[in-house]
């Protein structure tokens, strides 16, 4: 057995792997943001997030949260699986085929006759990310963490070449287009190869009527979360225009790093250490707080860094050409901490078996999200934009917190919340210390975000030690989580 097919069993070691693999996947992709977005304009990058909110939504009408399933259900037998195998890649032909159809209404939506080519040539991700569901849902389900962090970074490293290589001939959005579809592919053919799967040419009523209802949720769920996510991306380039969309995009993508860190990187491995646990509901229950309070320690932190070191951080990643991505940014970085906090209450409700919980929260947090959105682009204003949607993913706690820990585990709120409020305090010294010695930072952009990191580390972390919280971290990963 290849090193690459070793199961992982614990949890500390899987959260360890994945880690480590998405540590150097973010390391990959940061090197190949920040030299596309010295290659590829604003402009260009406006239009991949167009490609991006429409092959997005059709790749998800693919998945009618199978991938979910076949982690969740050890009951469907090879049979079942590859029956739902050969339906993904059935339904990924005709939704590409969809895709391509409907670029020329969306060319007269945006006035932008090029998107008809764009969108065909972007839509191969729609099949390929169809036709990865089952064995990514498989190699999970088996735990081979190793297999999916090595083919993480892999697949980045050689799409981003892909990208950079053609941005330097001059392709343009075409560099970024490339970069997605040769992932999604390398992605597909690697999860296939690894999980070993095969194709069954019968009927998967057998397998649908075994994660029927649980299936429909979680696709119902995961299609409003997708417009919750990717709705701004659409109305501010209808409303607003490219260029003011590509600023928007990259300041969005700047701050959506430390979720892609770190929770992104927790979740598939807690889907399958929560679904082992499904039957122990207080055990559930006492590791999610744990795995919460982690990400909220880390979540307070990194807000406040990220807005008090906006500029240079902008600067940094993307050049001085995008300065005005910095004050969107800093709008975004508020809301950091809340999505680190909500990005793993998925795994738990799916756990729990409970993912009309999970649909009704998502709908409801959604519709906040837009009803915000929506004022921000009544006023033309980017940066109130940028604010209002930051606000939204704040109030997208509220449901959350409430089919969560209230409905599905039955626990007081007031108590859940309650062990958030010393890295609140924490992080609110912090920000006093950090005002107060602004006057006093260096011109230069590195040597002004290094004193920052220093500062809010030291003064945030020996509060934190102070308050006797620091526990929390090695509950995460310590010999206790199993």
């Amino acid at each position: 057995m290849s090193s690459l097919d070793k199961r992982t069993t614990s949890l500390r070691v899987a959260a360890v792997i994945q880690f480590a693999a998405r540590y150097a996947n973010i390391a990959v992709q940061l090197v190949i943001t920040m030299v596309l977005a010295r290659i590829v304009s604003p402009e260009a990058y406006g239009e991949m997030a167009i490609l991006t909110v429409f092959s997005g939504f059709f790749s998800l009408l693919t998945t009618l949260g199978i991938g979910a399933a076949v982690v969740q259900y050890d009951e469907l037998d090879e049979g079942e699986i590859q029956s739902l195998f050969f339906f993904t890649i059935l339904m990924g032909l005709a939704l590409t085929g969809a895709f391509c159809l409907i670029s020329y209404p969306v060319s007269l939506l945006y006035s932008d006759s090029n998107l008809i080519v764009l969108m065909c040539a972007i839509s191969p991700t729609v099949l390929f990310n169809a036709a990865n569901m089952v064995p990514n849902g498989l190699l999970l389900r088996r735990q081979l963490f190793i297999a999916v962090g090595v083919r993480l970074v892999v697949t980045s490293a050689v799409g981003g070449m892909v990208g950079v290589l053609l941005a330097l001939q001059g392709a343009g959005v075409y560099a970024l287009i490339a970069n997605s579809v040769v992932q999604a592919f390398l992605n597909f053919a690697w999860n296939a190869s690894a999980s070993k799967v095969g194709l069954k040419f019968r009927s998967p009523r057998s397998a649908l009527e075994k994660i029927g209802r649980f299936s429909v949720f979680q696709f119902f769920s995961q299609l409003v979360q997708y417009l919750a996510r990717n709705l701004d991306n659409f109305l501010i380039g209808l409303v607003l225009g490219n260029t003011s969309l590509g600023y928007y995009s990259n300041a969005y993508k700047l701050a959506k790093y430390p979720v892609d860190i770190i929770p992104s990187t927790l979740n598939p491995v807690l889907r399958s250490f929560y679904a082992k646990m499904h039957d122990d509901v207080d055990g559930l229950y006492s590791l999610y707080c744990k795995v919460e309070k982690a990400l909220s320690i880390l979540g307070v932190f990194i807000s406040v860094l990220c807005f008090w070191a906006a500029e240079e951080l902008v600067t940094l990643f993307f050049g001085d050409a995008w300065a005005d991505s910095a004050p969107l940014f800093r709008a975004l970085s508020v809301s950091i901490v809340f999505q680190m906090v909500n990005f793993t209450f998925g795994a738990a409700l799916e756990a729990t078996r409970r993912t009309d919980y999970l649909f009704r929260s998502t709908v409801l947090s959604t519709a906040i999200v837009v009803i915000l959105l929506c004022v921000g682009l009544a006023t033309g204003d980017l940066l109130i934009t940028s604010a209002m949607v930051s606000l939204g993913l704040i109030l997208y706690t509220v449901p959350v917190v409430y089919y969560v820990v209230h409905k599905a585990f039955g626990k007081p709120v007031s108590r859940y919340l309650q062990q958030f409020l010393p890295e609140m305090g924490a992080g609110a010294l912090t920000c006093l210390v950090l005002f107060l010695m602004m006057p006093h930072l260096p011109d230069a952009a590195i040597l002004s975000l290094l004193a920052k990191v220093a500062v809010a580390a030291i003064v945030y972390f020996a509060s934190i030690v102070a308050m006797g919280q620091g526990r929390y971290l090695k509950q995460l990963l310590g010999k206790n989580v199993k």
